[in-house]
């Protein structure tokens, strides 16, 4: 494998600006009737943290961002459900088809690991991606004293939104609903707006905006 610095990344995509949308895959979980379906944390001091709910709030906010900025994107699970992961795969290839694209999915993790974890999958360009969004992370949440994780390309084959799509795809486990370190700064607003802010520097420096075509 091929090892790229932040620096060559950005360098390499914003000479190119080879890629013309990225496809964005909230966690499965939403709240309908008043009734959550999904992964949630323990009842805290604050409440409740549902990790469908986070990321569908880092997501929206990630659309409104990417709207201003007139840069291409797909949600391929608007629903407030629980989405199997075959349906989202196949939703995900049917843009691949059409488009030259990259695939980010926004979770929540479950795990006694404290930090942010991000898994990808290795497909022309994934190496560059994960080096940007790496650098990305570490910078815009390096306040929060949350460890960030270098991509870990060895878990490909445990998950289907990692192992089948035909373009790069990563899963960013935005921090553990099980324990009360993550759980305290994933509710504050301020760090919501770090992480959306690594994850859109990483769409602009790769992305073309519209009518860039």
């Amino acid at each position: 494998m091929r090892t790229y610095n932040g620096k060559q990344a950005q360098d390499y995509y914003r000479q190119s600006k080879s890629l013309s949308m990225v496809i964005l895959n909230p966690e499965g979980g939403g709240t309908i009737a008043g009734q959550y379906n999904g992964k949630h944390s323990p009842e805290f001091r604050h409440g409740i943290l549902n990790g469908g709910n986070f990321s569908r709030w880092i997501c929206n906010d990630l659309q409104r961002e990417l709207d201003y900025d007139t840069l291409h994107y797909t949600n391929i699970c608007p629903e407030l459900s629980n989405v199997s992961e075959c349906t989202r795969v196949q939703r995900l290839n049917s843009y691949t088809m059409a488009y030259d694209t990259f695939a980010l999915s926004i979770y929540t993790g479950t795990h006694e690991r404290s930090g942010i974890r991000i898994l990808g999958n290795i497909r022309e360009g994934s190496e560059e991606i994960g080096e940007l969004l790496h650098e990305e992370m570490c910078i815009n949440m390096e306040g929060w004293q949350m460890p960030v994780e270098k991509v870990c390309y060895d878990l490909e084959h445990e998950h289907a939104i990692l192992k089948k799509p035909k373009c790069p795809s990563f899963v960013i486990y935005a921090g553990s609903v099980d324990l009360y370190y993550d759980y305290s700064r994933m509710i504050n607003l301020q760090f919501q707006e770090s992480l959306v802010g690594a994850l859109f520097n990483t769409i602009k420096t790769i992305c073309q905006k519209s009518g860039q075509d």
